[in-house]
């Protein structure tokens, strides 16, 4: 993933999961396998490697968030993190631990042990709802994790992590956005308010649903992805509660491997035909839109907002 000034690489841990959220085309898989610890580094030395050959800088960036539950092969990814890390094996390749964020669901009896053996690595905690209700709808294995029991292990989190500056926050809160399904103000309104005693130390990130052809085959049947009006409200509901929330750019839909469609969709159907789920025409990305909006339709939102997490009892 290239940005202006830096590029990351998302890496798996697996191939397949057995998390099955209901939205992610990985969770229509079974698990094939774990991955070595070798086998997730080679991930980052390719990458690197290609980088170079095309004149670019190395990868600054490594985020778990491929195929599988990092937690759920917790060895082999610490193995991964220590060697990607270590001057003494990547040299000059070698990155800091800030700048490795592992994802998780929310595997509550690892997450001790990952800010115990990694303090200085981002963690990403896959909430995708404000209410046990929901989250279990949307991610089955939060039967297994009660909303509070999880949040207690984010607080603990951030309580023992090892920030690289006193201002930044300790975890990031990521949030797939599925239209009418969890995008409404009410969710805003109960993710703002789940979140504003958490926010010095926590960063929501929304991921607005890359639809894909694998839908059909999803536990919850298929979703749709949300406006970007729908976006864009649900966004300044929940800062309105005072926590930095910021909507993910969405890339390689056009190749379907954008966040959520990962699986082994290419190959060939009885017929001889492509099962590739690539998009044909990518849709405009969220950050591009807002940024072509009028100044005044975006302070009238901004307003608005305000107004409703007002009325939930948090000040203007």
């Amino acid at each position: 993933m290239r940005h202006s000034h830096r590029t990351t690489v998302c890496v798996s841990s697996q191939v397949g999961c057995v998390m099955g959220c209901a939205f992610c085309a990985t969770g229509t898989m079974p698990v094939v396998g774990d991955l070595e610890s070798a086998e997730i580094v080679e991930q980052l030395l390719h990458a690197n490697a290609f980088e170079l050959a095309q004149g670019r800088p190395a990868v600054r960036n490594v985020v778990f968030m491929g195929m599988g539950e990092p937690l759920n092969n917790y060895e082999a990814v610490l193995g991964a993190v220590q060697t990607m890390t270590d001057i003494n094996h990547l040299g000059k390749f070698a990155l800091a631990q800030n700048r490795v964020t592992v994802s998780t669901v929310g595997v509550v009896s690892k997450m001790p042990r990952l800010v115990r053996d990694m303090p200085a690595v981002s963690l990403a905690l896959s909430l995708h709802a404000p209410t046990q209700e929901l989250r279990e709808r949307i991610v089955p294995t939060a039967t297994h994790h009660p909303l509070p029991e999880l949040l207690e292990a984010l607080d603990a989190h951030v309580a023992s992590c090892r920030r690289p500056t006193p201002s930044s926050v300790g975890a990031m809160v990521e949030y797939v956005l599925l239209a009418g399904v969890n995008d409404g103000d009410t969710c805003a309104t109960q993710l703002g308010q789940l979140m504003a005693p958490r926010a010095k130390d926590v960063m929501v990130n929304l991921i607005p649903y890359n639809p894909g052809a694998a839908d059909s085959n999803l536990p919850g049947g298929g979703f749709a992805a949300p406006s970007h009006e729908s976006v864009e409200r649900f966004q300044q509901i929940v800062a309105a509660f005072g926590v930095t929330t910021r909507v993910r750019r969405t890339m390689g839909q056009d190749i379907a491997s954008a966040c959520g469609q990962l699986a082994l969709s290419h190959g060939k159907q009885s017929d001889g035909t492509s099962t590739s789920t690539a998009a044909q025409d990518p849709p405009v990305d969220f950050v591009a839109w807002r940024r072509r909006q009028p100044q005044d339709l975006k302070d009238a939102v901004r307003v608005e907002c305000a107004a409703i997490a007002a009325s939930a009892g948090f000040p203007l």
